[in-house]
């Protein structure tokens, strides 16, 4: 089968969702599918930025960055966006009349005004569109601005009507799941949990890691921990934990609240 996995992700050197891309693709190619990470828009940083290609493979992962540059005014951003997605939206039309595509993946914060062209061409060509989603974006209420309240209602938008175009839908929780049950059968959702690196755990510097294991050890010394390794953003949930945590430290005044 011949995949093309769509993700403006920071491919290879960006965060937690650039070590999903890298593992999911890696999955298709142990399963002998033919699939290639496209990147509609975003920058080619550190290692990636000195080749004149857009394009190659990392890591056995074949890669191609439809729109790539290294400095993008913030007032021109919407602009380059725009020219990448179109741009892909072209791409996927190509590989179809080319016999060389049977299925997109739609994955990151899928908006459907922003990715439109892309679910449009999809939906003309009879192409199956999956959406691989990752949180539910509508809950963030740090946004900032006329171009951040926008992107809120976008959101909004998208989580109701992006299950209308799907062929099924890809998540990472029984949260996400439960609330696309409301539009989608469930044989249409696939739970695909957060992927973890085995490769990057088995990299670190063993040494250096029980020395801050062995200092930790000393200020925590009696203590009971809890630990929260995640984001600090907002949408995550992080003011929660803390009020959480301040109703648990008078019960238990020995506790420390870890977040890494």
């Amino acid at each position: 089968m011949n995949l093309l996995l769509v993700d403006s992700v920071d491919f290879p050197f960006g965060g937690a969702h650039s070590v999903h891309v890298s593992l999911l693709m890696k999955g298709f190619k142990e399963n002998n599918e033919n699939a290639f990470l496209i990147i509609p828009y975003g920058n080619k940083r550190e290692a990636l930025s000195s080749r004149n290609k857009k394009y190659g493979h990392f890591d056995g992962i074949p890669y191609y960055f439809v729109r790539a540059n290294k400095q993008i005014r913030k007032g021109f951003r919407f602009l380059d966006i725009f020219i990448g997605v179109v741009k892909t939206s072209l791409l996927i039309c190509q590989r179809k009349k080319n016999k060389k595509l049977d299925a997109v993946i739609l994955g990151g914060i899928v908006d459907i005004l922003r990715d439109g062209p892309i679910i449009l061409a999809c939906a003309l060509l009879r192409i199956p569109i999956y959406f691989w989603l990752v949180e539910k974006a509508s809950l963030s209420e740090d946004y900032h601005g006329i171009a951040g309240y926008f992107n809120y209602k976008s959101q909004q938008l998208s989580e109701k009507y992006l299950p209308k175009f799907a062929s099924g839908i890809i998540v990472i929780s029984s949260g996400l799941k439960k609330h696309y049950l409301k539009y989608l059968p469930e044989s249409k959702i696939l739970i695909n949990p957060i992927l973890v690196s085995e490769e990057s755990y088995n990299i670190i510097n063993r040494q250096s890691f029980e020395i801050v294991k062995e200092r930790l050890s000393a200020s925590f010394k009696g203590k009971s921990l809890l630990v929260y390794s995640g984001s600090f953003g907002e949408k995550d949930g992080l003011f929660y934990l803390i009020e959480a945590f301040a109703e648990i430290v008078i019960k238990y005044p020995d506790t420390v609240f870890v977040m890494t």
